[in-house]
């Protein structure tokens, strides 16, 4: 059944407003925005007073520092303070902080000298980082605001979110970690973002918030807002934060029931066999999945299960599907390895597997020349070796990692996409040993000896110092790639041993300089100039 997004008022219209009650499920969060008069235009805050705001207000988050007083939360903002001393704690005067009490106003016994003394540190630390909190939040977000045309979502959602780390980063190296378990650091973080939001120009507000990932938004949303004089200005991004994740929350619900309901037209007995249908399948079910995917994950960020209208229409989806792969066998040979992620990842979303038989037949006819082309490439290693032939050698090292990351790739894909190293360790045994079969028992004999002779341990140890001369210029790619070639040749080691029947031979020492032949292999497989010293130069 169509979900109608466009029954009650519209949260974006003048004089929205969303009350203050506890956290409701968060399928009805729109029916508690409630229309009354015109809300006042919001304007930021002058940059004179707010300093003082945020800095009472980290003195009511201060529970979270060692000795503070902890019988009342400082989390919910009321028009009562804490009961610190005044000087620790000074009340405000509508923006500005009254001046220090003098010690007889405080209530109870006059502090000694060092306790007042002490009283006084703790209040310039609090003051001081208060401030540092302040300034690196509101560095955060107004350079955020600012990128927001030009970042992609998950780009900007993490600088978003840069600004409630740098805030905890602060409190947890000033306090060390609550007794909560971070919970309350948290909280006092959030307060502090609260506030930042607060100084961007409502354009910038909202552009930051939309992009706010859902569980920063749910940080927002959950704070009390106040009614008191004392946080005049966290009222305002609460409400637009919970204003924001009611309109996002309507608009994923009404892009999974849009990408749904397209999905349920398709026939239940599309012929799934066709590569044009399957396409045009896999389009619509992938569009669907990742609308649930998003409302899962903004429900999940608060709390919350799917509401009932969301788990209905999966359920709807789960059974057509159900229908489909019963009535035609998706053609999967039609498809690419990412896009055999795709259909299974989008089935997932919905409950619906693949049938194992399926996925085990295409693996079979995927992965066999694959292995095939592995097995080869092995076997060039082994004869560039036999052979004296360090560029033979080096290209079979290449190919082999291209092969074996295709494997790997692919094995993922049709089979189960947790297989991890060790199973790609075997799997290149296996390979290995496929193409040792190939030698006789004397050129087993002889490769083992090759492989631990001291040209081949130079081009080994070239591999590895090329590796970390490439990691030390930040070319982490290129460093990992060479780092593997290392690895494979030493596999072919050790697999060459084992069928030669002998206990693997420890290295010679230090190994020999690389001959002419091998730094010519060098530049003309990796691209690799080795200078008079030894130190590779890359891009040649």
């Amino acid at each position: 059944m169509p979900i109608n997004a466009t029954s009650g008022p519209s949260v974006s219209s003048p004089g929205v407003r969303i009350s203050d009650e506890p956290a409701a499920p968060l399928s009805t969060l729109a029916d508690r925005i409630t229309v009354g008069p015109p809300a006042p235009v919001y304007r930021a805050p002058p940059a004179q007073g707010f300093t003082a705001w945020v800095r009472n207000l980290f003195q009511k988050i201060t529970s979270v520092l060692p000795g503070a007083p902890r019988a009342q939360s400082p989390f919910v903002l009321t028009p009562q303070l804490p009961e610190y001393p005044q000087h620790v704690n000074p009340e405000l005067s509508g923006e500005t902080l009254a001046e220090d009490s003098t010690d007889d106003e405080i209530d109870g016994p006059t502090q000694s000298e060092a306790a007042q003394s002490e009283e006084r540190a703790r209040a310039d630390l609090i003051s001081r980082t208060g401030a540092r909190i302040e300034s690196e939040v509101e560095k955060v977000l107004a350079n955020a605001a600012k990128s927001a045309g030009s970042r992609s979502p998950d780009e900007l959602a993490n600088d978003i979110h840069g600004a409630f780390s740098k805030a905890e980063s602060i409190l947890t190296e000033v306090s060390g970690p609550d007794e909560t378990g971070g919970a309350k650091t948290e909280k006092a973080a959030a307060l502090f973002v609260a506030a930042g939001l607060n100084r961007l120009e409502p354009r910038e507000l909202e552009n930051v918030l939309r992009a706010m990932s859902a569980e920063d938004l749910h940080k927002i949303c959950t704070l009390r807002a106040a009614t008191a004089s004392s946080a005049p200005r966290i009222t305002a991004a609460i409400t637009a934060a919970r204003s924001e994740m009611a309109l996002r929350h309507t608009r994923l619900l009404t892009d999974f029931d849009k990408s749904s309901q397209a999905l349920l037209k398709l026939p239940a007995t599309s012929d799934l066999s066709s590569p044009t249908q399957l396409g045009s399948v896999l389009s619509e079910l992938d569009s669907a999945g990742q609308s649930l995917h998003k409302l899962q994950t903004l429900c999940e960020a608060c709390g919350q299960k799917l509401p009932p209208e969301a788990l209905k229409l999966r359920d709807q989806v789960a059974d057509h599907f159900h229908k489909m792969l019963e009535s035609s066998e998706p053609n999967l040979a039609a498809l690419s390895n990412a896009e055999v992620v795709k259909f299974r990842a989008a089935l997932a979303q919905f409950g619906v597997e693949l049938d194992p038989a399926v996925l085990q037949k295409t693996a079979a006819k995927r992965l066999a020349p694959l292995e095939a082309a592995c097995k080869q490439s092995a076997a060039a290693v082994f004869r560039g070796v036999l052979n004296g032939s360090p560029e033979r050698v080096l290209r079979g090292l290449k190919d082999l990692e291209d092969g074996f990351e295709m494997l790997r790739e692919t094995q993922s894909a049709l089979g189960d996409p947790t297989s991890g190293v060790q199973d790609g360790f075997k799997l290149r045994q296996k390979i290995l040993s496929s193409a040792l079969d190939q030698l006789s028992p004397a050129e087993k004999s002889e490769l083992s000896k090759k492989l631990h002779a001291a040209d081949t341990e130079a081009l080994r140890e070239g591999i590895y110092t090329a590796s970390d001369a490439a990691s030390t210029s930040g070319l982490d790619e290129l460093s990992d790639s060479f780092n593997t070639l290392g690895a494979y040749l030493e596999e072919c080691t050790s697999v060459a041993d084992e069928a030669a029947g002998v206990k693997p031979a420890a290295t010679s020492g230090t190994p020999a300089e690389l001959s002419p032949a091998a730094r010519e292999a060098f530049s003309n497989v990796l691209g690799i100039r080795w200078t008079a010293n030894g130190t590779p130069v890359f891009g040649v």
